[in-house]
C-alpha cells in the first residue's frame, strides 16, 4: 500500500456538516488563532461550531472537569468571536466560491495537503481557486521563494534562475501574490509542469494586487490559488503574516532572495524555522539595503542558496532521486508559541507539577505560566490532576 494509500485509509471523510461548520469558523476566526485550533482540533469544526452558537459551559463541551485557566481562556475567546457570529454565512460562501469554478477543502478531503497533517495549528479549511488536485503534489518536495516587494535587478534575475532550475528539477514552487520577487517566481514557475501554488491574505473573489490579476488567471489555469479565508475577506495588513506561516507550511523549504532588514519575507522564515523545515537565502551585495535580510539569514545559519540546485539539496540529499520524507511524528515543542513551548519544556517528563514548581522551572510569570497551561490543556498536550499538571505522552516521550 502507498503512503498516499494508507493516509486515505485511516483519515475520517468529513460531512457535508463538517465541511459547513469549517466555513463558518472560518468567517468567525483568524486562522492562526490558538485556541480557535485547540477547540476544533479537540472536538471537529461541528460540535466546536454548536457550542459557539449555543453557549454551553466548556467542561461539558469537553466532556470533563476543565481548568479554570483553560475555562477562561476559552471564554474569553467565545466572547472574541461572537461579534463576527452574525457574520458567518457557510452556505453562501461555498455558494460564492463554487461559482468561481473553486473549492472549500477541509481534512479528509482526498486534496488536501499531507504535509498539513504534521502542522499542530494547520488552518482547519483551505478555500482554492484552479487545479485544486496540485494541492496534493504540494509538500516535501515543494520550494517556497518569497522575498521583496521592490527587489533589485539581480533579485528579479536571481529568482527567475533559481525557478526556473528547480522547476526544471521537478520541484513545486510555491509563493504569495506580492509585486517582486513573488511575481517573478510565479511566472517562471508557470512555464513548467510542476505544482505552483500562490496564497492570499483575502478572499479568492478578488485578485489582490489587482494588477496581477492576469497573472492570478494564469496560475489558475495550471496551478492552484490558496487562502484561509472566505471570500469578500479583505487582505487586512495582519493578514499577510499569516499567509506567511501558510506558505512556510505547505513546502519543504523557503529559498529567501532578497529582503530588507524589516521585510515581510524574514516573518516567513521565522515561520519556517519554527515548523522544523529548511530556510536558504541568496546572498548579495554587501552595499545593498535589499540583500541586508538575506545576510542576517545567512549569519543565523541559513543556508546559502546561489541556483535551482542549491535549493534542491536544501530540502533533498545530495544525489537523491526523490526528496527524504519529511518526519510524521509530531515534536514535542512542535506548533507551540513561546510562551507555551516552555512551559511544556519545563514540566517534569513522567510525574505531575504544581504551578509555582512550573513557574519556577520555566522562569516565567505565573499569569503567563497559567494562560500557557490554559493553552496546553485545550490543546490535548497536558492533563490536570487535581491543582496538579501533568503531560500527556506523545509518541517520542
Amino acid at each position: 500500500m502507498s503512503a498516499h494509500d494508507e493516509t486515505t485509509a485511516t483519515t475520517t471523510i468529513p460531512t457535508d456538516t463538517d465541511r459547513l461548520a469549517a466555513a463558518a469558523w472560518s468567517r468567525v476566526a483568524e486562522p492562526t488563532d490558538a485556541a480557535a485550533c485547540a477547540l476544533i482540533g479537540v472536538l471537529g469544526p461541528a460540535p466546536a461550531w454548536q457550542w459557539l452558537s449555543d453557549g454551553a459551559d466548556p467542561a461539558e463541551l469537553l466532556h470533563g472537569d476543565l481548568a479554570q485557566p483553560a475555562r477562561r481562556v476559552i471564554t474569553q475567546a467565545r466572547e472574541r468571536w461572537l461579534p463576527r457570529v452574525g457574520d458567518a454565512t457557510p452556505e453562501a460562501d461555498l455558494d460564492h466560491i463554487i461559482r468561481l469554478g473553486g473549492a472549500y477543502i477541509v481534512p479528509g478531503d482526498p486534496e488536501w495537503p499531507e504535509i498539513l497533517t504534521d502542522c499542530a495549528d494547520a488552518p482547519w479549511g483551505l478555500w482554492v481557486r484552479g487545479q485544486r488536485q496540485r494541492l496534493r503534489d504540494l509538500g516535501e518536495d515543494t520550494l517556497a521563494l518569497v522575498g521583496a516587494r521592490a527587489p533589485t535587478r539581480y533579485g528579479i534575475n536571481a529568482t527567475h534562475a533559481i525557478t526556473a532550475e528547480a522547476a526544471r528539477a521537478g520541484h513545486g514552487i510555491i509563493s504569495g501574490g506580492a509585486y517582486g520577487i513573488d511575481t517573478a517566481a510565479l511566472r517562471t514557475a508557470l512555464a513548467y509542469d510542476v505544482a505552483v501554488a500562490s496564497v492570499f491574505a483575502g478572499g479568492l473573489d478578488r485578485w489582490y494586487p489587482a494588477h496581477n490579476a492576469s497573472l492570478f488567471d494564469g496560475l489558475i489555469a495550471s496551478g492552484v490559488a490558496i487562502s484561509a479565508y472566505p471570500p469578500r475577506s479583505r487582505p487586512a495588513r495582519w493578514r499577510f503574516l499569516d499567509r506567511n506561516w501558510l506558505i512556510a507550511a505547505l513546502s519543504a523549504g523557503t529559498v529567501v532572495v532578497e529582503a530588507s532588514a524589516r521585510s515581510g519575507a524574514l516573518n516567513t522564515a521565522a515561520h519556517v524555522r519554527e515548523l522544523g523545515r529548511h530556510v536558504g537565502a541568496v546572498p548579495g551585495p554587501i552595499d545593498s539595503v535589499m540583500s541586508h535580510g538575506c545576510h542576517t539569514l545567512l549569519r543565523e545559519g541559513a543556508q546559502l542558496i546561489t541556483s535551482g540546485r542549491d535549493a534542491s539539496e536544501m530540502i533533498r540529499p545530495l544525489g537523491a532521486t526523490r526528496p527524504a520524507r519529511l518526519p510524521k511524528r509530531r515534536g514535542l515543542l512542535d506548533g507551540l508559541d513561546a510562551h507555551a513551548a516552555r512551559t511544556l519544556d519545563a514540566m517534569p517528563v513522567a510525574s505531575a507539577a504544581s504551578v509555582s514548581a512550573i513557574v519556577r522551572a520555566a522562569g516565567l510569570s505565573a499569569s503567563d505560566v497559567m494562560v500557557a497551561l490554559a493553552h496546553l490543556e485545550l490543546a490535548g498536550r497536558i492533563a490536570r490532576e487535581g491543582s496538579m499538571y501533568r503531560r500527556v505522552p506523545t509518541p517520542k516521550d
